[in-house]
């Protein structure tokens, strides 16, 4: 009932401010409300975040902490433990070729590299592998290499066609495949499938 006794008197105010700030006003007094809106809002953000901040250094006092659920020494084991062997390079060098097919590229000869680290007890496989065929076809392969071997990293690729209008690429795939060493040391050279 007190506020319907109030809206001649807030019509008459809203009447006289369009009287008297006009659009450029009214803008400028709409901007102010909305900049005290988001600083009331940023100090209320700003007071809760101080208060559980708070909470949390009551709460945690120093001979109480909890222990943590894993020591960096066993996500490292965990690393080394999920790495492939140097005995599984030919399986894993197979199953890129296999995919290579399965998405009809064709296989030119490549380079092969490996650079053992004795220090982190790892090898660093390295594959430049130059393919022929479409782009989606190569695009398809990348995906799939990544999916199935999460060791495996794209370093670079080179793409080039002889003529704008071909479909055809001839691509130049560097990969970087992370093997774990195992006591019988570096595997040799794969050859690519005929």
């Amino acid at each position: 009932m007190a506020l319907k006794s109030h809206i001649p008197r807030l019509n008459w105010l809203a009447r006289r401010a369009w009287a008297t700030l006009r659009p450029a006003g009214l803008a400028g007094l709409g901007l102010l409300l909305l900049a005290a809106v988001l600083g009331a809002q940023s100090w209320q953000r700003n007071h809760e975040i101080a208060r559980i901040e708070a909470a949390l250094k009551t709460s945690a006092l120093p001979g109480r902490l909890a222990p943590p659920t894993a020591l960096p020494r066993d996500d490292l084991r965990a690393f080394y433990a999920a790495l492939p062997t140097t005995r599984d390079l030919p399986r894993l060098l197979q199953q890129v070729f296999e995919t290579a097919e399965q998405h009809q590229l064709q296989l030119v000869s490549g380079q092969y590299r490996a650079l053992p680290d004795q220090r982190a007890g790892v090898l660093r496989y390295q594959i430049q592998l130059p393919v022929h065929g479409r782009y989606e076809a190569i695009v398809g392969l990348v995906d799939d290499l990544l999916q199935r071997m999460p060791t495996l990293a794209i370093d670079a690729i080179h793409l080039s066609r002889e003529q704008v209008d071909s479909v055809q690429l001839d691509a130049e795939l560097h990969l970087l495949l992370l093997l774990r060493l195992d006591e019988n040391g570096p595997a040799t050279r794969p050859e690519a499938p005929a």
